[in-house]
C-alpha cells in the first residue's frame, strides 16, 4: 500500500494567514470570479495538457528552474501491473460513487478507505458502485474499472469557424495564464460541503456560541435529500467526527448523527455585514434550494420564511450582496457593468462537467473568461480585463481516478476530514507570473478564500483560509503591465447561454 502522506501545517499556517494582505500589498485587482465546475479530477480531464499547442513543455518530474504539468495517463491495477487510463467522453452516461461515506469506507480487510481504493493501489479490493450503463463515446464503461479513465477530447468546430477540440478552452486557459498541479479539494467528499466550503471557508454546522464544531473537527461530510434553511421539515445531512485513527479510515460517520441542512455561522462576516459589509458580492446558482446554492444553508443570509429564503440578499440592489438565481446573469452582468467585487459562478447541468451532462462546460466557462477578456467599457473605461482575477476550479473529484494522493493535515482534529483529492485549478489574469505559468505549491479551497482576503485587505476568518498553506499570490506579477487578452475559441459563445441554455433548469449534478 503506498504511503499516506501528511503534513503538519499548524505553525506555518498561522504565520502565513497574517502575512496574506502583506503577500498581495496593493493591486489594481477590483473584481474576483470564481468558477466552479464539477467532478473532475486533473488526470481525468486534463491529459491534453501532455501535448498541448504544441509549445507545452509536456509532463513529468518538475525541476526548481522547470516545473512540467503533473499529469499521469497510467494507474497500477489490482495486479500492481500500470494500466493505460481508457477514453471516455465528457458527456457519460453513467457516474461514479464520490461520497465520503463510499462502500469501501470501512473495509477492514483493505485498511484503508474509499478514496485511497480509487488511487488504483495494488490490493485494491474492487472498485466502487457499477455505473449506470449506457450510451457515450465509448459505449458502457467496465464497472471494475470505470474510474480509471480519462476525457477524450473529442473534435469540433468553434464559433470562429476553425477545428479545434472541446476541451480546448481548458488547456488553452493552462498553457496561457496559470495552472497548479497540487491543488486539493478542502473535503473528503461530495458537492454540498465542497460549496460550503469555497464559499465559507468550512462545512462545520456551527462556529460560533459555545461549541466551535471546525476546531472541533465535526464537519457536514455528505449531500442529502433537500438543502437549505428552506429545506422540509425533518431534513437531515450527515455528519463526520474524529476517530483518532492514524490509518485510514479517517473520521467516523455514525448513522442518525446528522444535523438539518441549515446552519449558524456568520461565516463571512466581511461579505456579510458584521459590523457593515466590506465588499459586494453576487452568487450564481441555479434555483433556490440546492446543494450548489451555499448561501441558502447559512442561517444568516436565507432568514426562511416557509419554503423561500426571505433575507436581504435574496433581492437584488437591496444589500451588498445577492443570490441569482440565474448563471447566465454572470454574462448580463459583465456586459452591463454590474460585476460584484467577488462573484461565485455555478452552473446549472447542460453546462456542469458533472458525468451526465450536455458537454457545454468547457464553452461556458470560456465565455465567461471571452467576456471579461473583451470588456473595454466598464470601470471608468479601463474594462474588466484589467482589474478582475479569475479562478477555475471544480468541487470535488467525482470518483476519477488521479495518482496524486490526498495530503492530509494533522493536528487541531483536522486531518479527519481534510484535504481530499486533487482538483484542476486554473488561475486566469491580465497579470500573470509569465504566460503557461505552473505552480507546484500546495492549495486548496481555502487559499482561494485566502487570495480574496489578501486582495480586498480583509482579515481571515479562522477556518479553510487560515489552515491554508498558500494563497495563490505565485501567480501573479502585479508590478508588470497588464497583457493583451486573446480570444480564447469554444464552439459556444455567450449568447449560447444568455438564450438557448437560460433556460437549462437542471442541477449541475445529482451529487
Amino acid at each position: 500500500m503506498k504511503p499516506i502522506l501528511k503534513l503538519s501545517l499548524l505553525p506555518v499556517v498561522v504565520l502565513a494567514a497574517l502575512s496574506a494582505s502583506a503577500q498581495y500589498g496593493k493591486t489594481p485587482i477590483q473584481h474576483v470570479i470564481v468558477i466552479f465546475q464539477e467532478n473532475r479530477t486533473p488526470d481525468n480531464l486534463f491529459q491534453g495538457l501532455c501535448g498541448a499547442h504544441g509549445g507545452v513543455p509536456g509532463c513529468g518530474a518538475s525541476t526548481a528552474k522547470k516545473p512540467k504539468y503533473d499529469i499521469a495517463s497510467t494507474y497500477l491495477d489490482s495486479a500492481g501491473k500500470k494500466s493505460p487510463l481508457q477514453p471516455v467522453g465528457l458527456a457519460t452516461n453513467f457516474d461514479l460513487d464520490h461520497s465520503h461515506g463510499g462502500p469501501l469506507l470501512n473495509n477492514t480487510t483493505s485498511g484503508w478507505n474509499f478514496e485511497y481504493a480509487n488511487q488504483g493501489i495494488a490490493g485494491r479490493p474492487g472498485a466502487n458502485v457499477p455505473p449506470l450503463c449506457g450510451q457515450n463515446v465509448f459505449g458502457c464503461a467496465v464497472p471494475d474499472d470505470s474510474q480509471f479513465m480519462y476525457v477524450y477530447n473529442t473534435p469540433v468546430t468553434n464559433t470562429d469557424g476553425s477545428s479545434g477540440g472541446l476541451l480546448d478552452p481548458y488547456t488553452t486557459m493552462a498553457t496561457t495564464y496559470g495552472w497548479a498541479n497540487r491543488m486539493f479539494q478542502t473535503n473528503q467528499g461530495p458537492s454540498f460541503p465542497a460549496h460550503q466550503i469555497i464559499f465559507g471557508g468550512t462545512s462545520a454546522p456551527m462556529v460560533s456560541g459555545s461549541v466551535n464544531d471546525d476546531a472541533l473537527g465535526i464537519f457536514v461530510a455528505e449531500n442529502s435529500t433537500a438543502y437549505g434553511c428552506d429545506a422540509p421539515a425533518g431534513t437531515l445531512v450527515q455528519l463526520v467526527r474524529p476517530n483518532g485513527s492514524s490509518t485510514p479510515p479517517y473520521g467516523t460517520e455514525t448513522p442518525g448523527d446528522a444535523v438539518p441542512p441549515c446552519f449558524t455561522r456568520n461565516a463571512m462576516d466581511y461579505l456579510f455585514g458584521l459590523p457593515s459589509p466590506k465588499i459586494t458580492w453576487t452568487y450564481y446558482a441555479k434555483g433556490q434550494s440546492s446543494l450548489w446554492v451555499a448561501p441558502n444553508s447559512l442561517s444568516s443570509i436565507c432568514t426562511p420564511k416557509g419554503a423561500t429564503c426571505t433575507g436581504a440578499d435574496w433581492t437584488k440592489g437591496m444589500s451588498n450582496g445577492f443570490v441569482d438565481t440565474a448563471p447566465p446573469d454572470v454574462l448580463n452582468d459583465i456586459t452591463s457593468c454590474g460585476l460584484s467585487q467577488v462573484s461565485w459562478v455555478t452552473p446549472a447541468g447542460g453546462y456542469s462537467d458533472h458525468p451526465g451532462n450536455a458537454g457545454q462546460g468547457p464553452s461556458w466557462v470560456a465565455a465567461i473568461v471571452n467576456a471579461i477578456g473583451n470588456s473595454t467599457s466598464c470601470d471608468g473605461g479601463t474594462g474588466y480585463w484589467k482589474d478582475t482575477l479569475i479562478f477555475v476550479t471544480w468541487d470535488d473529484w467525482g470518483g476519477w481516478y488521479d495518482h496524486v494522493p490526498p495530503i492530509f493535515q494533522t493536528g487541531a482534529n483536522q486531518d479527519d476530514y481534510q484535504l481530499g483529492f486533487r482538483v484542476p485549478l486554473l488561475v486566469v489574469s491580465a497579470y500573470s507570473t509569465k504566460a503557461g505559468y505552473i505552480s507546484d505549491l500546495q492549495y486548496d479551497f481555502g487559499s482561494i478564500l485566502r487570495a480574496i482576503e489578501g486582495i480586498f485587505n480583509l482579515g481571515t476568518l479562522g477556518f479553510a483560509d487560515s489552515r491554508a498553506a498558500n494563497d495563490l499570490h505565485d501567480f501573479f506579477n502585479f508590478k508588470q503591465s497588464a497583457t493583451t487578452f486573446k480570444t480564447i475559441p469554444a464552439p459556444l459563445d455567450a449568447s449560447f447561454f444568455t438564450t438557448v441554455a437560460r433556460a437549462d433548469d437542471s442541477p449541475p449534478d445529482t451529487d
